[in-house]
């Protein structure tokens, strides 16, 4: 029973990284050109949240999500509206392409992820885990995603640990 929950748990996570490799390799070419920088990432990011509110996203309302000068902004909005990330006219608003849009949503898929395991499985407040998954949201590996991605589903879906009493035992340990 152990190997048939172990199999699924396998194939389950083994689907949504091929998912996320899918969704990367079709949004982000090979090219040097279209690689984007960590900090391309939190600018997407910081515009598909200010756009989620408000439609469209104003260089100060990033500027005050990033904590970053209106300067900085408009040499990044600039960098990504070059690489097609972004619509924006001097002066106007600024809005994600579908192909922006869809990189920060990927993103923002990807912290959500790391937050709630943070927050679930290691009882990590959720500010700091806000805080922690945006800051490895960036830098985790396919690889690394992929085996976090599993032990989630093990931890959320593997009966076997259940019987054996693991997530006292983990939250005893997490405890000291």
């Amino acid at each position: 029973m152990v190997d048939k929950y172990y199999s699924s748990c396998i194939k389950y996570s083994g689907n949504i990284i091929m998912l996320y490799k899918k969704i990367e390799e079709s949004l982000l070419d090979n090219t040097k050109k279209d690689l984007l920088t960590d900090k391309m990432k939190d600018y997407l990011v910081c515009i598909s949240e200010i756009e989620e509110k408000n439609l469209v996203a104003r260089v100060g309302e990033i500027a005050n999500g990033l904590g970053v000068k209106n300067s900085s902004v408009h040499v990044m909005v600039k960098t990504l509206a070059d690489r097609g990330m972004l619509r924006y006219k001097k002066h106007s608003y600024i809005v994600l392409t579908t192909k922006g849009r869809e990189i920060a949503l990927h993103l923002r898929s990807k912290a959500g992820t790391i937050k709630n395991f943070l927050i679930k499985h290691l009882g990590v407040d959720e500010e700091t885990a806000a805080a922690d998954a945006n800051k490895i949201k960036n830098s985790l590996s396919d690889n690394t995603f992929k085996k976090l991605t599993n032990l989630i589903y093990f931890l959320e879906n593997d009966l076997a640990h259940i019987k054996v009493n693991c997530p006292q035992e983990v939250g005893d340990f997490l405890a000291t």
